[in-house]
Order: structure tokens, then sequence, then C-alpha cells
């Protein structure tokens, strides 16, 4: 029985986690490269030789706390994410953000994904996987709350199970559930000022379409183990948030500590 536990009554690179859609051969030499420098990349961020890697794994031992904000574009993810991260002490990680920050910086690594990506092709789920967990891993080094926002991440059932498999389980699930014409309008009046080539009605569709077939099957798992927690989305921003704040009080998040406990006993 599904319990949706309801809260209340640059596109390329935004784009280069999405699920996989057909052959990547081409791209798999560049993929390849690419996941051998995330492996050999040091975690321990800045060039302080007095900070050491720990042998054991510092983001497994400190058992974090993960919630996956899904929702469609233009559901407000980004904006409500910030606001969590700053009233709750949460890291807020988008895997686009990620990427940019790698290519700005023009690191071997943000090369290799660009290159790929101007090809019109998509990065590995590994690679953007290894990305979230060398980010991960960093924060926890730099004494950063081991409680973590993971924004738009997974985008399919399979990239879900991998996060779990490879990094740590997810504690909840925010589901920002907003209609199709809501998120429709706002992406075409942030078209006007945003000068993002995906803001237009053709791609919106094809976004929206990726979401649904891709990502809704995620939302629905994660309903059934009791772990999501859905916010109605159509309203205002402050409406909006109003609701998602109740999932971060004190009193609910202590529940789903206590739950988890409960669960690996």
């Amino acid at each position: 029985m599904e319990n949706n536990n309801p809260v209340g009554g640059k596109a390329e690179l935004a784009n280069a986690n999405q699920p996989k859609e057909g052959s990547r051969a081409s791209s798999r030499n560049l993929a390849d490269k690419l996941e051998e420098k995330l492996s050999a990349a040091e975690v321990v961020p800045g060039d302080d030789p007095s900070v050491v890697r720990s042998a054991a794994d510092p983001l497994a031992s400190s058992n974090p706390f993960v919630v996956f904000v899904l929702g469609g574009p233009g559901c407000g993810k980004g904006t409500n994410c910030a606001r969590i991260s700053k009233d709750f002490g949460f890291v807020h990680l988008s895997t686009g953000d990620l990427l940019r920050d790698e290519v700005k910086k023009g690191s071997e690594i943000g090369r290799e994904a660009k290159a790929i990506m101007e090809q019109g092709l998509l990065l590995d789920d590994s690679i953007v996987l290894r990305l979230l967990k060398k980010a991960m891993t960093a924060a926890v080094v730099e004494g950063k709350e081991s409680k973590f926002l993971v924004d738009g991440y997974p985008r399919s059932l399979e990239q879900a199970h991998m996060f779990e498999k490879e990094i740590c389980p997810v504690s909840l699930v925010l589901y920002f559930d907003a209609s199709d014409a809501a998120m429709t309008e706002r992406i075409l009046e942030r078209g006007k000022t945003s000068g993002r080539v995906d803001d237009n009605i053709e791609t919106i569709g094809k976004r929206l379409r990726t979401f649904h077939d891709c990502t809704e099957p995620a939302v629905k798992f994660y309903s059934r183990l009791g772990k999501l927690r859905r916010v109605p989305a159509d309203g205002t921003l402050d409406d909006v948030y109003s609701l998602a704040q109740h999932v971060f009080q004190p009193a609910a998040i202590e529940a789903v500590h206590d739950l988890n406990l409960f669960e690996k006993k």
C-alpha cells in the first residue's frame, strides 16, 4: 500500500545526469578516462598538506543523513533546497552545480566532462555518482554537518539503487509535486531572463516526459517504502516552503533517525 506522506493540504550541464538513452559507445573512451581521474582524485579540498585522508571511509563513518529532493523541471527544487540548507544546516548538493564547478575550474575532470557533453552525449551514471561521493566526503572532512540535500538526483530508479549501493542508504525523499501546467508556466517565465536554451516550450515538454517516464518510478518506489514526503508545489514559493519546512522540524527528523536505526537492527 502506497504512503505518500503528504505535507500539508547552461542546459547541457543541467541535464547531464539524465538516465541512459541509447548507445554511449562513442563516449566510452572519454568516460573511462574521466572515471580514472575521479578514482584517483583527492577528496580532501585545498592544498593543506596537514590534512591527511583517513584510511577509513570518513563519509561512511559519519553516518550521513541523506535526503533526495525530487520533482519535475520548474517545481522549485533548487529554490527550496537553498532555504532548507540555510534554515536547517543541510549541505545542498546539485549534480548540475558540481559539473559546472568542475568545468569552471578548468580541471581535467571538467574538460573531459565538457568534451563528452559537447558531443551531445550523456555522462555515465557512475561518473555522476563519483562526483556526488567526492563532494559529500569533502564536506565531512571539512567538518560540515553530515546532512545532505541531493537536489534533482536520482533521475531514475536505477540511479537510486546505484546511490544506495555505492554510497549510503537514503533517509528521506522530499517530493515537490507540481502540475505540468504550473511547471511549464514557471519555466517560461524564468526563460525570459535566465538565458538557458532549455527554457522553451519544446524542450520543456521533453523534460516533463523524461521526468514522468524515468523519475516517477523512483518516486513510487520510495513511497512504497514509506520514505516519501510529498509537498504540493503549485502554490507560491512562500506557501510551498511553509509546507516543506515541516519535514525538517527536529521531531520529524528524530522520528526518521529512530526508524532508520530500527531498520538496521
